[in-house]
């Protein structure tokens, strides 16, 4: 190898070796730290925050539970959020972190909240009220009828959907009221917008609640912004509103026709006999509308808020977006991935997918991956038990580990719905360092290079956006997304389910229209990002963005595997006079095999393309690569060792499909009459081949200790090498694989 190539690849295994040995505090746990329970003063903020310190947390999120009164058990907060008593308690904290070296992240209150900020925002300007577009019908058989819009509503317009299926016809409005005096049966509807929420499609009133909470913290103590303030966390932000006062003639402005001649769409109805565009491409563009309003009235001016701030954001959004559940994200937020991509720290709780998050991060550009874990678990959970949890959600690239929580006092609150309190209160506190030291050290090394995958799930945003109501319904009926879930699985802490692709051992991104609107071919590859891969796959995709489809094309004529369950989308979403054209070229690559077809999602695994560098194991694993090092991430948390899963029978489909009341009652009883079982992963042995990385050497570091040593191998045929190790370091083991690695 030429010198200046081993000093390139040297300076890079430096690099590794630094980000493990020596991680940034940054890295570590990230709790949050609830000002709740009791009066908060500033010495007992202090003495918590050397606590922290002492056991190697080194940063914290601030959250006042109960901000405005009495809120889940907990007395009011004292003193009041953003009184002028709490902000001298908060400045007074600022300059104690400053001098421990400790950081501040701040709740925005936006979200999950006793705040009620938009309320008080609304109350002073009622312009800033929501909408919510909603429908009232009767059913009439023959005879006339009659329905009314609620007292202070705005009607929109109203329709007669005859109940053999023919066209709508329209009905004029006589003020609130729409009347039907037909002989044909049918429901006559009367369609209207009422105030509900917040109007994040106002750029007023956006960037009104932009000033009172972010605004508030940079004039009270911008100049901590960076020495003892790191960031911010949104947890749980409302649903996008389905309609605005000015939301038509924006969409007519932008889409290029009038969504008012074609409201019945909107609700699953035929449309008017002279409607000139399809019941679903309808709806794709109205929720398409609705988020790119949102995202440049609300999301753009707060990411650009954050950048000008210096600051990042993570996020734990509403359920089932954080699951990613493809229904569940459109009804909420108009087109999830989209208005959520330039977040500086994606994530979600231990409820959610890290996968989806951190395909998010890696297609942006960003480093970190939130995951906020593990409330309502209990008091007992132990720190290997602990550490075992949050192993898969590592492997599926969470990289900032949020413990939920650090209660400032548990004397005046009512914590059985979400404990633990991962603090001094609990008996491991005083070894609390060794297990915050690993995670800084899997964080670290786990947020540089490059996430090495071979394949792109689809997430299907356009399918279910031309499918699903203006009041959330979604018209295919349910388990329409299955091919989905099955192949990806659930990650949720309580009913952990690996998907197909992963069982297989087939690791991958899952990314939508927004992520792939910058990709590019090379070779067979579909680049997005910094990441490469070799296969694409479509779950019951009916409807699929022009440009992605043309990528598609491209990507399988260059010999990219393209598979599409149960059967290719047959309809594309792009400008005038580009459909056509693209579903040709799309139905020929199905016609002559480039683009291939299966029915069944078990049978999807079989038809993928390996990469030029396959790893391998009999544990699960996460692969990375910097340059030409192998990072490989082990998990002894499988059907073999680590907490069993499901871990609660019964709780395994709690919000497939974009919906379900989950049933705490019975959660808490499971989880306290059956317990879980745990088996340690001990000395259990693992077996790992890595084909395709030349000559190389192999040593496995160790995040407990931060020790590195020489791992013996074996060649297994002409490129590859077989790996015999076990789990002695605990339920994660790393291995660095790479032609030049540094001596321990």
């Amino acid at each position: 190898m030429p010198e200046q190539q081993v000093n390139e690849v040297t300076a890079g295994v430096w690099e590794l070796v630094d980000r493990f040995e020596n991680p940034a505090a940054k890295y570590g746990p990230l709790p949050i730290w609830w000002w709740s329970g009791e009066k908060v003063t500033r010495q007992r903020l202090r003495w918590q925050m050397e606590q922290m310190v002492s056991q190697g947390v080194s940063q914290a999120v601030v959250m006042n539970l109960a901000p405005t009164g009495p809120l889940y058990g907990a007395l009011a907060d004292d003193p009041p959020f953003m009184s002028e008593g709490w902000w001298e308690i908060f400045l007074g904290a600022c300059a104690d972190a400053a001098e421990l070296g400790f950081m501040l992240w701040l709740y925005d209150q936006i979200g999950f909240s006793g705040a009620n900020i938009q309320g008080g925002i609304v109350a002073a300007h009622a312009e800033f009220a929501g909408e919510a577009i909603e429908q009232l019908r009767v059913k009439a058989h023959g005879e006339a009828a009659s329905v009314s819009a609620p007292v202070g509503s705005r009607p929109i317009g109203g329709w007669f959907a005859p109940e053999d299926g023919s066209p709508s016809i329209r009905v004029a409005l006589d003020g609130l009221c729409a009347g039907w005096a037909g002989d044909t049966a049918g429901e006559l509807v009367i369609c209207f917008a009422q105030q509900r929420g917040f109007d994040y499609f106002s750029a007023a009133a956006s960037a009104a609640l932009i000033d009172v909470v972010f605004g508030e913290y940079r004039r009270r103590c911008g100049d901590w912004f960076g020495r003892s303030i790191g960031g911010f966390f949104q947890d749980e932000l409302p649903n996008m509103p389905t309609w605005s006062y000015d939301f038509a003639e924006a969409f007519e402005g932008e889409k290029g026709f009038d969504i008012l001649t074609h409201l019945p769409a909107l609700w699953g109805d035929p449309l008017f006999v002279d409607a000139n565009v399809d019941e679903g491409r309808v709806r794709v563009e109205y929720h398409r509308m609705r988020a790119e309003l949102a995202e440049r009235s609300f999301f753009d001016p707060l990411a650009d808020w954050y950048e000008r701030a210096g600051l990042q954001c993570g996020f734990d959004q509403q359920t089932p977006a954080r699951e990613g559940d493809p229904v569940g994200a459109v009804s909420i937020y108009g087109d999830y991935l989209e208005t959520h991509s330039r977040f500086g720290i994606p994530g979600s709780d231990h409820w959610g997918d890290s996968k989806v998050h951190s395909s998010l991060a890696h297609a942006g550009g960003h480093e970190r991956v939130w995951i906020e874990a593990f409330h309502s678990s209990g008091w007992g959970g132990t720190l290997e038990e602990t550490y075992d949890w949050l192993s898969p959600y590592l492997r599926r690239g969470a990289t900032l580990y949020d413990p939920h929580a650090v209660y400032y006092s548990t004397r005046g609150g009512w914590w059985e719905w979400a404990p633990p309190s991962t603090c001094w209160r609990q008996p491991y506190w005083p070894d609390y360092h060794v297990f915050a030291r690993a995670v800084t050290r899997l964080c670290s090394l786990l947020t540089v290079g490059t996430h090495v995958a071979s394949t792109v799930l689809l997430f299907p945003t356009e399918t279910v956006q031309s499918s699903l109501t203006a009041d959330g319904r979604d018209l295919r009926g349910p388990g329409r997304d299955e091919s989905y879930h099955q192949l990806n699985g659930s990650t949720a802490w309580f009913a952990e389910r690996p998907g197909l692709l992963e069982a297989a051992g087939i690791d991958y991104d899952i990314l939508g229209h927004s992520s792939l609107a910058g990709s590019r071919v090379e070779q067979g590859q579909l680049v997005v990002g910094n990441e490469r891969f070799v296969n694409v796959v479509l779950p019951a995709v009916t409807m699929l963005s022009a440009h992605v489809a043309v990528a598609l094309v491209e990507f399988a004529a260059q010999g990219g595997r393209v598979v599409c369950v149960g059967g290719a989308p047959d309809t594309f979403v792009g400008d005038a006079g580009e459909d056509l054209k693209v579903a040709n070229a799309f139905a020929e690559g199905v016609a002559v095999g480039r683009i291939l077809e299966v029915d069944d999602p078990a049978d999807v695994a079989a038809l993928l393309q390996a990469p030029a560098v396959v790893v391998s194991a009999d544990a699960p694993l996460l692969h990375r690569r910097h340059g030409d090092t192998h990072v490989v991430t082990l998990i002894a948390h499988d059907e073999n060792s680590g907490t069993k899963h499901p871990m609660l029978a019964g709780f395994e489909r709690h919000y497939v499909d974009g919906g379900g009341d989950f049933d705490w009652s019975t959660y808490w009883s499971t989880l306290h009459d059956d317990g879980y079982e745990f088996v340690p992963a001990g000395d259990r042995p693992v077996s790992v081949t890595a084909t395709g990385v030349g000559d190389v050497e192999v040593q496995r570091w160790d995040p407990r200790t931060g020790l590195r040593s020489a791992v013996p191998f074996r060649r297994d045929g002409h490129d590859s090498i077989r790996i015999d190790t076990d789990f002695r370091d605990g339920s994660i083991a790393v291995l660095v694989i790479g032609p030049t690695l540094i001596a321990p």
